[in-house]
């Protein structure tokens, strides 16, 4: 593991990174790289999500979605252009 990968966390997201979700997938919607969430669609994400966080701040975020026992999906899988290449986005897949 590198030292950039060890300095990011992963953690189980919660209600009270609404705020700060909204404002880190906005350029991504806006970049149309994902699909505009409202913030019911957000919050119900959010129970199915993992963030990875730098130095407090959201740099990375999926969700799985479950349909069933057999079928889920992932969600809105974002990581920041700079820190894209870091393996962010397979910690979030494998979390």
């Amino acid at each position: 593991m590198s030292a950039t990968e060890a300095k990011t966390q992963i953690l189980q997201a919660d209600s009270s990174d609404l705020p700060a979700l909204a404002d880190f997938i906005e350029p991504f919607v806006i970049a149309r790289k994902i699909l505009p969430r409202t913030a019911g669609e957000l919050n119900d994400l959010v129970s199915g999500g993992f963030v990875a966080e730098q130095a407090g701040r959201i740099v990375g975020f999926a969700a799985l979605e479950v349909y069933s026992a057999k079928l889920a999906e992932v969600r809105s899988l974002v990581v920041a252009p700079r820190t894209q290449g870091q393996g962010i986005g397979r910690r979030l897949i494998e979390a």
